[in-house]
């Protein structure tokens, strides 16, 4: 049998023999195949939930902030080659670029230390389950300043999702 989809002729098969498939694999008002849901009724609703979102945003937040602090420390040496801070002496007149890369490594590992345990935290809060675990990562991952101040911003906007998610996550017991 020869159908013709968008002025293009498709060959169809017509109706689906039962004996090849079995009668009850086949809706008798369609004519397609039907199958069960094996997860139950209504276990794929519309949209992401909001504790997923928040998870993605933590998990973005925390790899934007890593890649920053990894990149900024492989890139230090360069950076003061270029600086002359003789042109900076509001800052310290007796800052040293040594002192300004150990200050900066400082920082960054502290960050990094951070930014991974963001990471951790989003797992679990897309896996629903630590809640006030997942908030404290979001909080801390305020701190780890990534790229053009982004991961603070994703930082935010997950605790956000976190909070008016809280009834999704493993183990919740709403008070009476």
């Amino acid at each position: 049998m020869l159908n013709t989809v968008f002025g293009v002729r498709v060959m169809s098969l017509g109706k689906i023999d039962e004996e090849m498939v079995g009668s009850d694999d086949l809706d008798d008002e369609k004519n397609r195949f039907s199958y069960d849901n094996p997860w139950g009724e209504g276990s794929f609703k519309k949209g992401a939930s909001k504790a997923y979102v928040g998870g993605i945003l933590l998990i973005l937040s925390g790899v934007t902030a890593l890649l920053f602090w990894v990149f900024s420390i492989y890139t230090i040496d360069a950076s003061l080659s270029m600086m002359n801070l003789s042109q900076y002496p509001e800052i310290s007149p007796s800052l040293t670029k040594n002192e300004i890369k150990n200050m900066f490594l400082i920082c960054g590992s502290i960050s990094m230390i951070l930014s991974v345990f963001t990471i951790i935290c989003g797992i679990l809060a897309v896996n629903k389950k630590m809640w006030f675990l997942s908030i404290i990562g979001g909080i801390l991952g305020i701190f780890t300043f990534g790229f053009v101040f982004i991961s603070p911003v994703l930082a935010v906007l997950a605790i956000i999702f976190l909070f008016m998610s809280k009834n999704e996550f493993e183990g919740h017991i709403e008070a009476e």
